[in-house]
């Protein structure tokens, strides 16, 4: 298994470099909408040779048009042939509600929303020209109806998409929404399931606490116990990328690297 970091930020980046460098991490996954802007010569200088991956945050692709669309898929399709990713990963989630962007992400109604979502998924990966590893989502509250592992299964089948399954996420929404980690198994089994998120996540303030995909806190003793039980089928070029947004520091990451690298060995 490869493990990476992601670049959200110009401190992050020379940290991930950094632990490439010193042989920590295998990769570097970028976060595109950082990028969009950028002289596709600028980010091979700052990337050398260390091979990336794309991460996509702001697509919105349930709520975009199909012209808006099509022009990010433009620019992502370019960096795709400049910098030859390992793999191409999205978000789905609601970003707007009323017009109004939401200061929070909301979960999708995967029920009411099911053939919007796979007619936008087939859209999004059409544009791009590649297959999207869509991460599953960090669930607040409890939901009816279809649950997230049976939705992901549905739509990887119905479309040709991957999951980009996030382990912590999946603990979160077993910790908020009590959605039974076991359930996930046969998904990612089945699947082939080969790219993996990991952070750390915190516990709100209320009561009942809820816990917050924050990514700056160190990991927890859950995610690295359900990595484990995940990593005894992942596939052998299976890759994991560590994410830290804040508190970040040579010191830390390469510490939860050496904690992650432990398990995978």
């Amino acid at each position: 298994m490869k493990v990476g970091t992601n670049w959200t930020s110009a401190s992050s980046m020379e940290i991930g470099r950094t632990l490439f460098d010193q042989g920590h991490t295998h990769f570097c996954e970028i976060l595109i909408d950082n990028i969009v802007s950028m002289e596709i010569e600028s980010i091979v200088d700052a990337i050398g040779e260390m091979p990336v991956a794309f991460h996509i945050m702001q697509s919105r692709i349930i709520e975009r048009s199909p012209a808006e669309l099509e022009a990010l898929a433009e620019i992502i399709r370019h960096l795709d042939a400049a910098l030859n990713p390992i793999y191409i990963s999205d978000h789905l989630a609601c970003f707007t509600h009323a017009g109004r962007n939401l200061p929070l992400l909301a979960e999708l109604d995967y029920d009411s929303q099911h053939v919007l979502i796979h007619e936008r998924v087939k859209m999004w990966q059409d544009l791009l020209g590649s297959k999207v590893y869509f991460e599953n989502y960090p669930s607040s509250l409890p939901r009816s109806g279809i649950s997230q592992p049976a939705f992901f299964s549905d739509l990887m089948h119905g479309t040709g998409c991957g999951i980009l399954f996030d382990i912590s996420n999946a603990v979160v929404a077993n910790v908020n929404a009590s959605d039974p980690l076991a359930d996930w198994h046969t998904v990612l089994q089945a699947s082939a399931t080969a790219h993996f998120h990991i952070a750390g996540y915190r516990y709100s303030n209320t009561e009942p606490a809820l816990a917050i995909d924050s990514h700056d806190v160190d990991l927890s003793q859950e995610s690295l116990a359900f990595a484990q039980e995940i990593l005894t089928y992942a596939p052998p070029d299976s890759t994991m990328v560590l994410e830290r947004d804040a508190n970040i520091s040579d010191t830390t990451w390469t510490a939860e690297i050496k904690r992650l690298t432990a398990l995978i060995h």
